[in-house]
């Protein structure tokens, strides 16, 4: 079980499975395009695993961001919910380029048990304004709230991040250490591979129904 605790009391979108949070652009997306009929990414199991995986922190309230150059690097106010990471902690962009990072704060702590971590990453809503970094942290043993920093890519200069937008996914997963091996050529691995094909040819779906393991969140 993870648990998320609330550090604030008027928090008003707890989080909540990813998949309740599907964004609208991909439930238009239809199964088939409309002109060759070819199938969609909406048949796509991995991609949608991905999607719905995890759970999603959402922002609390609106944030307001104004956007402007200052002392030669794009950047913006800090209010509630919104922090900044200056840019020389991450100085890969040129001159023309430099902007301040954003971080979005976050209201609840999360605990999962012993042995399990959690990735955070950007959720696959197709946010143009703002990108998410993504990183993993050791939430069963880790004591203090984990905040989430991103950069802008918008250049509007002035936007509004609405209360409820899906800002991060949380996904816990079991730490294991791995040992990786890299096997020779073989005609084996290769016949397997063209009867795999030959497979997905024949039935688009069998990924879906026949090798997928469905995870569930609640």
């Amino acid at each position: 079980m993870i648990e998320f605790s609330p550090l604030r009391k008027d928090l008003q979108y707890p989080p909540v499975p990813a998949s309740s949070q599907v964004s609208e652009k991909f439930k238009r997306i239809p199964n088939k395009h409309p002109h060759d009929k070819v199938d969609t990414v909406k048949n796509c199991m991995p991609m949608i695993e991905h999607i719905t995986s995890g759970y999603i922190i959402r922002a609390n309230h609106d944030i307001n961001i104004r956007q402007s150059y200052r002392n030669g690097v794009m950047s913006f106010d800090q209010q509630e919910g919104l922090g900044i990471h200056p840019f020389n902690q991450l100085p890969i962009g040129e001159w023309d380029q430099r902007r301040n990072y954003l971080k979005f704060m976050n209201y609840w702590s999360i605990k999962t048990p012993p042995g399990y971590s959690c990735m955070f990453y950007q959720p696959q809503n197709f946010e143009t304004r703002f990108v998410m970094f993504s990183a993993i942290v050791s939430t069963d043993t880790y004591e203090g709230n984990v905040n989430f920093p991103g950069y802008i890519v918008t250049e509007e200069p002035q936007f509004t991040i609405e209360a409820g937008t899906p800002l991060i996914t949380v996904f816990p997963f079991k730490r294991e250490n791995w040992r990786s091996t890299i096997h020779e050529y073989s005609a084996m691995s290769r016949e397997k591979e063209i009867l795999n094909a030959d497979t997905l040819k024949k039935d688009p779906h069998h990924y879906r129904n026949n090798v997928h393991n469905k995870i569930n969140y609640f």
